[in-house]
């Protein structure tokens, strides 16, 4: 009894009344009392779904992947591309379509990177993506749980590659390349045209736009696709040769077994330095990098021909030597020689209908209309499951207290000449009031 003195009951008459009556609402084994936790269980878990779809959906609804909508421009000339960039470049444009930035881009589907046992190349989807993009924030944020390795995002600060060949990777994508430990993974072996070198990896992550393997700058794509004549990215053989200079990536083999088995093998290309550094390829694998230096320009038979006589050495010594080139970045450049689309990464989707129709009107570019239709569905069922659970809730209040209204008014019903009894003994109304909404909130 002394534990009802803390809801304000005092006298004995207060405590016996409160709990006869306590158990006369309850019902026979609480039946009813356990009917009313049944009817909250039920409204607390579909609630709990209803704010759980909802907070989902709003998490997928402010996700750049959903929110980013591609408009083809294969067909388009850079100016027209151009143009599109500077008009949501201006004051009020991007917001009149709730827009956060608008980028080009391009796809490709390429092998470019080999396998680190076999040296094959194996085939990825590849986006570029410029070091500015605001998608980065959420590709490379730790707080979203999408960045596994490598550089996170640091609010306030700008993302800045190590390098202009540097990549995000997919860990899907490192594991198929056949690294064990892919998340720590540091750089990895890229093969073009026969000629190889190393990718500094930036971050590992779950997953990129656009269902990519790996993203890259597009400083990277422009001097994959250049005149290497031209721009130098990568070395070019003829017959006189082009190359005096070569790295070769050992796991132990030091400078003075290499300067010694060059003046033996080779003394006519005047091997002029040989300079060793340490090689960071991931957390448990250091190797030793050796740039070569030439006195002469060797033909690529030539150089080919000792190359394979060199690796047959290193595995004679129990090491094995992969020979790599430093790319050339002097002739990098950012702008898209020919983007593949324009991205349009929208904040919220509520203006994507208005933005269809400009886009046609003003530059005449027709957008998927599937697309447009998925997204826009994606918004309406956002509305409609935020205006669900408010309903719910309503409802569900509206219905327990119908249901302790009901069984109140019965109760005071089926008691009335007892409670008249009560009154003509002297129990005033204040008494009999302040006892049954005490009882409501404890049944509450």
């Amino acid at each position: 009894m002394s534990t009802l003195k803390y809801i304000g009951i005092q006298t004995d008459f207060e405590q016996i009344f409160f709990k006869r009556e306590f158990r006369a609402l309850a019902g026979q084994r609480f039946g009813q009392l356990g009917l009313l936790f049944i009817i909250l269980l039920v409204t607390l878990i579909a609630l709990g779904y209803a704010i759980g779809g909802l907070q989902l959906l709003h998490t997928r609804m402010n996700n750049p992947y959903t929110n980013w909508v591609d408009v083809t421009v294969k067909n388009q000339d850079r100016d027209t591309i151009d143009a599109i960039i500077r008009h949501f470049e201006k004051p009020g444009a991007t917001q009149a379509f709730l827009i956060k930035n608008v980028t080009d881009h391009v796809m490709i589907m390429d092998r470019i990177f080999v396998g680190q046992q076999d040296g094959q190349k194996v085939e990825f989807r590849g986006r570029t993506i410029s070091q500015k993009d605001v998608i980065l924030e959420t590709i490379l944020s730790e707080k979203e749980g999408n960045l596994l390795g490598g550089q996170a995002f640091e609010a306030g600060k700008s993302i800045q590659f190590s390098s202009l060949i540097g990549i995000i990777a997919t860990e899907a994508m490192l594991t198929k390349l056949g690294y064990s430990n892919p998340r720590d993974q540091k750089q990895i072996y890229a093969n073009v045209n026969g000629i190889y070198f190393l990718v500094p990896i930036e971050a590992v992550v779950k997953e990129l736009p656009n269902f990519c393997d790996y993203c890259f700058t597009p400083e990277f794509y422009n001097l994959y696709l250049s005149n290497y004549v031209e721009s130098r990215f990568l070395p070019i053989y003829s017959e006189r040769g082009s190359v005096n200079m070569f790295d070769f990536i050992s796991e132990h083999l030091d400078s003075a077994k290499i300067i010694n088995w060059w003046e033996r093998n080779a003394p006519q290309l005047g091997i002029l330095s040989v300079d060793c550094k340490q090689l960071v390829m991931n957390t448990t694998e250091k190797h030793v990098m050796n740039t070569v230096t030439l006195g002469s320009f060797p033909s690529a038979a030539k150089l080919d021909s000792i190359f394979e006589r060199f690796q047959q050495f290193s595995q004679e010594q129990g090491d094995r030597i992969n020979v790599v080139y430093k790319p050339n970045l002097v002739a990098a450049h950012t702008p898209l020689d020919r983007p593949h689309a324009i991205a349009f990464n929208f904040e919220y989707l509520d203006k994507i209908e208005d933005f269809k129709v400009f886009m046609l009107r003003e530059f005449g570019f027709e957008i998927n209309v599937a697309q447009i239709e998925a997204k826009k569905n994606f918004a309406i069922v956002s509305n409609l499951t935020a205006f669900m659970a408010v309903v719910l809730f309503f409802f569900s209040i509206a219905s327990i207290i119908s249901f302790v209204d009901s069984l109140l008014r019965a109760h005071i019903e089926k008691i009335k000449p007892n409670l008249g009894t009560f009154m003509a003994f002297g129990l005033s109304n204040e008494t009999l009031l302040k006892s049954y909404l005490r009882i409501i909130a404890v049944f509450m």
